[in-house]
């Protein structure tokens, strides 16, 4: 009993120092791009977590998890417990919805957990080898990939492996803690308080499966290891305390959350997900399964040193190594029998270390048997996670982030391992550890690089999506990425099926979803020019920008001839459709950068380069020229047209089309009354960019157009 209270003990001066400094290094590497928006990878599910925290300050129910997508219901949807997306919501609600908030505080969880697996390993035993293998295991889960990209991602999954490690830490301590009279041979008929370590064990248990439902698995797996090992059904009153509090709460949570769906779509498809045999049966499940474990979580050369941890482990019951030798710097050299190290210490120092067969544990063993069958029994619980729920670990990827701890743990001790062979070769010995974790950063920042990449296409699109809609009306989505766009602007709506683009398909959503606006974005609206430009003359167009179409159901679309240029996302009609293919369209004029905008000249719509204008129901060319140059501040100058100018000017109209030069040519570019040439970058004259130089100068951009449309 005093070894096993001495293995809870073993915590050196230089353990508090460590675990601060493990924290700082981790949360430095979890801290990169705090400020970016929430459009990286698995941008929808970091879109969905952060509204269901927004909606929780709205609405004040954490009990009722609820998405943005619920259609005409109140979204409320089937989810793990909010245990990560309530912490976010009080941080929402104490400084606003800010995405940073939610990265940071993924950051601070990420950066929690290589110190949690540190003290897990190290509690195992009090030898130099464990106390190098817990450092090393803690070194390599803060810079493997996963944990390092997912560590500032506004998901739960860096909670839920927080989470697991600490649970798992906790209930050993329990487990190996005499039960409370035993340690001083006494019974005692007055209630006591329960033992902290307890306390702690009930706390993280009850915390891990809340944070997200596989730990029960993940989890419960190594728990029953541990019970039985330490014949915890002793303290039966206690494991039965523990048990309920591990397994209750979130059994009662669930079975509440599959009631909360008013439409059995809005949920994240839990039991969906469970017990996929078609999947287990196909020999691609576990390749995929295993690639993605080799490159994305444990990288190539640290499956390589986890090879070594995984054989050292398998081998250990079949010899003993004083950590003694180790930590007072015997040299080790190989066995060759059995592939173990031999130390030249002392026969005494050997002779009392005890065997690893047996009940009880020594801080003289390198590594206990015990530790290696915990190990193994975490692994059995990942890998049990995997093939319960292999639907859910095809789909995402991250699923499979619970491997990072106990693929640490084997890194670690495959790093020792490797520095014990290697232990004739001093410099090489001395340099592998920070050799291999250096090779691992390497290997994870090659493949998480790419992840931090954004495009702000659908933020900026839900952004004008805001303007462009009336206050609190939903909106019908169909696109790929439907939760960024309507966390984006603040709506509530739906997730429509591309399906629907079908004749008469639009015209339905009204009558069977109550739809009335619907956003149609890329690619989807690529695929079906010609359906959207027919539907354009039943439905209005509300202006939204490029690469997207919203359409207002209840209003009637174009009567006019009118045509939709994709490329810009603005519509020509009527007069200015006429004017514009008179003057040579697109080839001439470029584009058209807005719609026809009210001015107090008259409508005005701008094209890039030129501008049209309606007086009097006539369409004619602006004096854009003029109007760029007073909105500069620049006095109108005559100056001649001359050489390459002169020859560019005459091809496009001279002067009935351009009018006279009212600039000299000054840095390429010459402007006229109602236009301007510019010398492009291969030395030709062509039309320059007038239209859009003023539609700028004015400030006249999408947001602002936007605002300016015609709203209900």
């Amino acid at each position: 009993m005093l070894t096993r209270i001495q293995s809870l003990r073993h915590f050196s001066i230089a353990d508090p120092a460590i675990l601060v400094g493990l924290f700082l290094f981790a949360l430095a590497l979890r801290c990169y791009g705090l400020d970016q928006p929430l459009l990286d990878t698995h941008s929808w599910r970091q879109a969905d977590t952060a509204a269901i925290a927004r909606n929780f300050v709205d609405s004040g129910r954490f009990s009722h998890p609820q998405v943005d997508w619920g259609g005409a219901t109140a979204g409320y949807v089937e989810s793990e417990f909010p245990l990560y997306t309530g912490a976010l919501a009080l941080l929402f609600g104490a400084f606003g919805p800010h995405e940073w908030l939610g990265r940071l505080l993924t950051a601070l969880l990420g950066a929690a957990t290589p110190p949690a697996l540190y003290a897990l390993v190290r509690q195992q035993a009090g030898s130099a080898f464990q106390r190098r293998a817990a450092l090393y295991a803690a070194l390599t889960l803060c810079v493997l990939p996963f944990p390092v990209y997912f560590g500032r991602a506004v998901m739960p999954d860096t909670l839920m492996l927080l989470a697991a490690t600490l649970a798992i830490w906790s209930f050993q301590r329990w487990v190996a803690t005499p039960a409370v009279g035993a340690a001083v041979g006494a019974f005692r008929e007055t209630p006591r308080p329960l033992p902290l370590p307890l306390l702690l064990a009930l706390l993280c248990g009850a915390l891990a499966p809340l944070a997200k439902t596989p730990n029960l698995i993940i989890v419960g797996v190594p728990l029953v290891y541990l019970a039985l090992r330490h014949r915890a059904w002793q303290r039966w009153p206690q494991l039965l305390v523990y048990t309920a509090c591990f397994a209750l709460p979130v059994l009662l949570w669930t079975r509440h959350a599959a009631t909360l769906p008013e439409d059995p779509r809005q949920s994240f498809g839990i039991g969906e997900k469970l017990f996929d045999l078609r999947l287990l049966a196909d020999p691609g499940f576990y390749a995929l399964v295993g690639r993605w474990a080799a490159h994305d979580v444990l990288t190539w050369i640290g499956c390589a040193f986890a090879l070594i941890g995984m054989i050292a482990t398998v081998r250990l019951d079949r010899a003993v190594i004083p950590g003694e030798a180790f930590a007072s710097g015997f040299t080790f050299e190989p066995d060759q029998s059995r592939g173990l190290a031999r130390s030249h210490a002392p026969r005494s120092m050997v002779a009392n270390a005890s065997p690893l067969r047996g009940g009880t544990q020594s801080p003289g063993h390198l590594v206990t048997l015990s530790s290696c069958h915990l190990l193994s029994s975490w692994l059995v619980g990942v890998l049990a996670f995997v093939l319960v729920g292999a639907a859910g670990v095809v789909g995402q990827d991250y699923y499979l982030l619970p491997l990072a701890g106990p693929g640490a743990w084997l890194i670690g001790l495959g790093i020792v391992r490797a520095q014990v062979l290697a232990a004739r070769w001093r410099l090489v010995a001395a340099a592998l550890p920070a050799a291999a974790l250096l090779l691992i950063a390497a290997f994870s920042l090659a493949r998480i690089a790419p992840m931090y990449q954004t495009a702000d296409f659908y933020g900026q699109l839900g952004r004008r999506l805001d303007l462009a809609l009336p206050k609190g009306q939903r909106v019908g989505v169909i696109a790929p990425a439907v939760s960024e766009l309507l966390y984006y602007s603040g709506r509530k709506g739906w997730r429509l099926d591309p399906g629907v683009l079908v004749p008469g398909g639009l015209a339905s959503l009204g009558p069977d979803l109550g739809v009335r606006y619907v956003l149609i974005a890329d690619p989807w609206l690529s695929q079906r020019h010609d359906l959207l430009a027919a539907e354009l003359q039943a439905f209005r167009r509300v202006p939204v920008g490029p690469y997207a179409l919203l359409l207002d159901l209840q209003q009637p679309g174009y009567a006019d001839e009118f045509e939709l240029v994709w490329q810009t996302g603005h519509v020509v009609e009527g007069r200015f459709l006429e004017r514009w293919r008179a003057l040579g369209g697109s080839q001439a004029l470029g584009f058209p950068i807005s719609d026809a905008l009210a001015a107090a000249e008259g409508r005005t719509q701008y094209f890039e380069r030129a501008v049209l204008l309606e007086a009097g129901g006539v369409v004619e060319l602006a004096p854009a020229g003029s109007e760029l140059l007073e909105l500069r501040g620049q006095v109108r100058t005559p100056a001649p047209v001359e050489g390459a100018f002169a020859e560019a000017w005459a091809a496009a109209g001279g002067e009935l089309a351009l009018g006279a030069a009212i600039s000299p040519v000054v840095g390429g570019v010459q402007l006229f009354e109602r236009g301007a040439l510019e010398q492009r970058a291969d030395g030709s004259i062509g039309l320059g960019a007038v239209g859009r130089w003023l539609l700028e100068a004015r400030g006249l951009d999408e947001e602002t157009q936007i605002s300016m449309a015609y709203q209900e």
